[in-house]
């Protein structure tokens, strides 16, 4: 039996496993909104970017990983309503942000299950550095596959869509495509496709993408060990699609730093 096989096998047996899973689910994003409140203090007294950032980013990641457990039509309602406003104050964090960056994952030098995501560039000290964006869905997504650290990305483009739409249901079909040193990412009838229509988020999606984009960014420069950069984002509202596009760029040796030769 091919590792491929092994991997549809193993899905198909977990399938039965989602709906007990979901509910753990649950409790890790009581877990990030706990750490977004605690978070509010800080963000109160520093006034610092980060801290703000990272409030408003935990909270939306936290409702998403809460949201999996329930139905298509409440997560549609009530989930998109909520991250559609936290979405939007994102949305006004990032003017503050380098201008004529994309956000660039980056797989930590020395701790293979890291990923940093930097705006600006790695090696000058006015960029700004936060933790994985969307470490909550990369962790589901090694629970299916096993540590994506050094995994083939095209193994990784085969099996990651299955995890997204047939384990967390959160797109009737996904396809991530390699060429060379561009990754495609192709998103068909989204769950969350009244986000996509807000046309005041759409400058938001272009310069940072959203939770799903993160996710899959993060998960290629885990799995290529390469700094990847998101590039950017298009929106098909009569066939509800969306496309991402991410760069590969250099590789990150396991003993350096990103900047360092």
């Amino acid at each position: 039996m091919s590792r491929d096989d092994e991997v549809d096998e193993i899905l198909r047996l977990r399938e039965r496993l989602w709906r007990s899973r979901r509910r753990r689910s649950r409790y890790g994003g009581v877990a990030l909104l706990v750490i977004g409140l605690l978070s509010l203090p800080l963000v109160l007294i520093t006034h610092d970017l980060i801290f703000e950032i990272t409030f408003l980013l935990t909270i939306p990641m936290g409702l998403l990983v809460m949201f999996l457990s329930v139905e298509t039509y409440v997560r549609t309602g009530t989930a998109s309503a909520i991250l559609l406003s936290l979405l939007y104050d994102v949305k006004a964090l990032t003017g503050e942000l380098p201008t004529g960056n994309r956000p660039l994952f980056v797989p930590a030098g020395n701790d293979e299950n890291g990923v940093q995501v930097y705006f600006g560039d790695p090696s000058s000290s006015k960029s700004i550095v936060l933790p994985g964006l969307a470490k909550p869905l990369t962790h589901i997504y090694e629970l299916e596959l096993g540590n994506l650290s050094g995994l083939e990305l095209q193994y990784l483009s085969r099996n990651l869509p299955k995890v997204i739409v047939d384990g967390l249901q959160l797109a009737e079909a996904v396809r991530i495509e390699i060429e060379d040193d561009e990754v495609s990412l192709t998103v068909e009838k989204p769950v969350f496709w009244p986000l996509y229509l807000e046309e005041g988020l759409k400058p938001l999606y272009e310069k940072i993408g959203c939770p799903l984009a993160w996710s899959v960014g993060e998960s290629l420069a885990k799995s290529s060990r390469r700094m990847v950069r998101y590039i950017d984002y298009e929106c098909s509202k009569t066939e509800k699609l969306l496309r991402y596009r991410y760069g590969l760029e250099s590789e990150v040796k396991a003993t350096t730093k990103p900047g360092q030769s």
